[in-house]
Parts: structure tokens; C-alpha cells; sequence
């Protein structure tokens, strides 16, 4: 009863595994996807990590240097400056 019910669970994670993988690739530009068509969702996130963390790490450091540097000038409104630092962030 137990290895049937491991099987079962195996096989449900095999198919939930294929299903984030073809949803990772949908979501991909067509480059991406020839070059990561036969991988695991596994796989793809080592590759992406691997191509793009520098990149991501270069971002957070210029978004939070920008938010630092940001300083309300005396008289303007608080929504624009609140507006600025959200646009920084998205």
C-alpha cells in the first residue's frame, strides 16, 4: 500500500514538474525557449540564474542608490516624490 501511494506521489510530481516547466517556457522569449526547450524546470532556473543574477544584482544596487539619493525638494508635493520613488522601484 505504501509503494503504491509513493508511486502515486511520484507520478504527480512528475506531471506538476512538467506543467511549471512548459509554464516557464510560455512565458519566455522564443531565444529562450529553443535554447531551454529540453530541460526541467530545475534546469531552467540554474540557467537563468546563471545568466541573468548579475544583471538582477546590478538593478537592486542602482534602485536602492537612487532611492538613497532621492531627497523632497521644499515645497513640492509629497505624492509626486511618493510617484518618483515608486517608479524607481517598479
Amino acid at each position: 500500500m505504501a509503494s503504491q501511494l509513493e508511486n502515486c506521489s511520484q507520478e504527480k510530481h512528475n506531471e506538476d514538474a512538467i506543467e511549471v516547466a512548459y509554464l516557464m517556457q510560455a512565458t519566455m522569449s522564443s531565444d529562450l525557449q529553443k535554447n531551454m526547450e529540453d530541460m526541467g524546470s530545475f534546469d531552467m532556473i540554474q540557467q537563468l540564474t546563471g545568466m541573468f543574477q548579475k544583471q538582477a544584482r546590478q538593478e537592486r544596487y542602482d534602485t536602492m542608490k537612487q532611492l538613497i539619493d532621492c531627497k523632497m525638494q521644499e515645497g513640492s508635493s509629497v505624492s509626486a516624490d511618493v510617484l518618483t520613488m515608486k517608479g524607481y522601484i517598479d
